[in-house]
């Protein structure tokens, strides 16, 4: 299965979210937009942002996978 990310910036806060290829919302969260500096942190904020979350959900997977071979 495929994935996509969905990225509104604004003014107080980035939404981002994660979709499957027909659309269907994952999840989604939030962080602040960081306008200093004429906003050169707002980039680099989301791509950690999603790195961060793809991370937290290899991680959960694997414990997931891990619980189910000790069931068995």
């Amino acid at each position: 299965m495929k994935y996509c990310f969905g990225v509104d910036i604004g003014g107080t806060t980035v939404k981002i979210g994660i979709f499957e290829e027909e659309g269907k919302n994952i999840d989604k969260w939030e962080i602040p937009t960081h306008t200093e500096n004429e906003g050169v942190r707002i980039l680099p904020d989301i791509a950690n942002s999603i790195k961060n979350k793809m991370e937290d959900i290899r991680r959960c997977a694997k414990e997931y996978i891990e619980k189910k071979i000790k069931s068995k």
